[in-house]
């Protein structure tokens, strides 16, 4: 089997069928299972493209273990992949009702950094089979940001099993398929400039982790439980917004520059 698109698909179905048996296992044996072995079916769900993605290299990938790897990279994808999220969230809750200081944030800083941290090794687990396997697998034969959006999508579905066991309590809306609509609209746009970063690093995979980590680490802050329905609503239209807007931008650079996005030889 040596079609990138026939990898793909083997790899988008091995790892959509063994995440959703952890996950949904939580729910199936709930009666029998202490929560500690939840957390474990969990986490054995998160990391399960990255059994797959490790499972399936020996067949052929597109990009090298050690460029993937590699420590040096373009200094500025650094604090861009840190910080983006952060202060895209003070900027919108500053002016999107119900407001929240600056100042807010500062004083739950050290508890995030901590999340941050713990998240770390749990997202590589993600990042290392959608973007470390499955971006390059894709990218080898079709267009960067045809295959960016596409692989956001599968992502975005990927996460699905989550609504239903209650992990977004944060991002339900009165509506479950309005609430699944903009997760998978957001989540699409996330993955055109997670992938882009990831290009523009040299395609080192601790900057789409990096990004990652930060979006799950400060991205509950923009919709905390307790917000009122409209002003929910309002702050999850707002972000889609701006990441829709952000993700225009990166595809006419993209159409502008396209050696910047080049993918290095295997």
């Amino acid at each position: 089997m040596t079609s990138p698109l026939a990898k793909s698909a083997l790899f988008v179905v091995l790892t959509f069928a063994l995440t959703w048996g952890f996950w949904f296992s939580t729910a199936i044996f709930s009666d029998s299972l202490s929560g500690s072995a939840k957390e474990w079916l969990f986490l054995g769900g998160a990391m399960s493209p990255m059994v797959v993605a490790a499972l399936m290299w020996p067949f052929g990938v597109a990009l090298k273990f050690t460029t993937l790897f590699h420590w040096r990279m373009t200094w500025w994808t650094i604090p861009v992949s840190i910080l983006l999220v952060p202060v895209t969230i003070i900027l919108v809750r500053t002016f999107v009702p119900p407001d929240l200081s600056v100042w807010s944030y500062l004083e739950i800083l050290p508890s995030q950094l901590t999340v941050f941290l713990i998240l770390l090794p749990i997202l590589m687990g993600e990042e290392f089979g959608w973007r470390g396997y499955l971006l390059p697998q894709l990218l080898s034969r079709y267009g960067f940001m045809p295959v960016s959006i596409v692989v956001g999508l599968i992502w975005s579905l990927w996460h699905l099993p989550l609504f239903y066991l209650g992990f977004y309590p944060n991002l339900m809306l009165d509506s479950v398929a309005l609430s699944v609509a903009l997760f998978t609209w957001q989540g699409k746009c996330c993955s055109s400039y997670i992938s882009w970063l990831f290009a523009e690093s040299g395609y080192r995979i601790w900057i789409p982790l990096l990004f990652h980590t930060s979006n799950n680490t400060f991205g509950p802050i923009a919709l905390p439980p307790g917000v009122s329905d409209g002003h929910q609503f309002l702050l999850s239209v707002t972000v889609s917004f701006l990441a829709t807007m952000l993700c225009l931008w990166i595809a006419r650079l993209v159409k502008r520059h396209p050696e910047r996005v080049q993918l290095p030889n295997a």
